[in-house]
């Protein structure tokens, strides 16, 4: 039986959140997660990290209060702006391609026409922009409807409702919306789940196959992020 582990991490980087309590609280003990090796890795950032074993083992959460903290998803949308192209038919293979607008960006990998899972490992923004836009308004308001994503709230703009807009989600969402898709409760189609599969794969090793995407605010595409996310699961034996 195949067994996936969901995961969603949240860093904050050199900046932190005006305002914000930033004490760590206890986390959930679990049998499967080494503590002092979660703080080692985790000591130089302001971080949360969710844990989920799937289809119905236990959660682990690291520093409860910024788990639950609903923030900007930034990139890692482009998971449901991908899954939703799919569903309504706008997409139909991970090697379908995604078209460059012609306009230069600081960003060389993105000034070019790129195949969906290459503009996933890129994170090639305007391509998920001009696919958000061939969704729709109200197709992704039903889309994110349908799987409880975050505050599900798009007014902000069609290309800019994830980017620091009036999107927000937690690292505790981002892990219950993986769990969802991956156990079938959403009841997406199987050609969703191949392409969404085949476009965040990243890594194979001993202990499984690593499947995920980034997401960063920053300033401009070049500069140092304020806030990091990396959402994705392992699937293994």
């Amino acid at each position: 039986m195949t067994r996936f582990i969901a995961v969603a991490v949240l860093l904050y980087f050199a900046v932190t959140l005006p305002g914000q309590d930033r004490k760590a609280t206890a986390p959930q003990q679990t049998p499967f997660i080494n503590e002092n090796t979660v703080k080692e890795a985790l000591r130089e950032y302001q971080a949360a990290l969710v844990i989920t074993t799937l289809p119905d083992g236990p959660t682990y959460c690291y520093r409860q209060q910024l788990c639950e903290e609903p923030l900007s998803p930034c990139s890692t949308f482009k998971i449901a702006n991908l899954c939703c192209a799919v569903e309504n038919g706008i997409i139909g293979s991970a090697d379908d391609i995604l078209p460059w607008d012609g306009k230069k960006r600081v960003i060389a990998a993105w000034n070019r026409d790129l195949p969906v899972r290459q503009a996933m490992a890129v994170s090639a923004v305007p391509h998920f922009q001009a696919l958000a836009t061939r969704i729709g308004t109200t197709r992704m308001q039903q889309f994110l409807d349908r799987i409880h994503y975050g505050n599900r709230d798009i007014s902000s703009g069609i290309t800019s409702f994830w980017l620091d807009g009036s999107l927000r989600i937690s690292a505790r969402q981002q892990a219950d919306v993986l769990t969802r898709i991956l156990t079938g409760e959403l009841s997406l189609q199987p050609a969703t789940i191949t392409i969404l599969k085949q476009s965040l794969f990243r890594a194979a090793g001993k202990k499984g196959r690593l499947y995920g995407k980034t997401g960063t605010m920053a300033d401009t595409p070049t500069a140092a992020p304020s806030l990091g996310w990396y959402v994705g699961w392992i699937e293994h034996d």
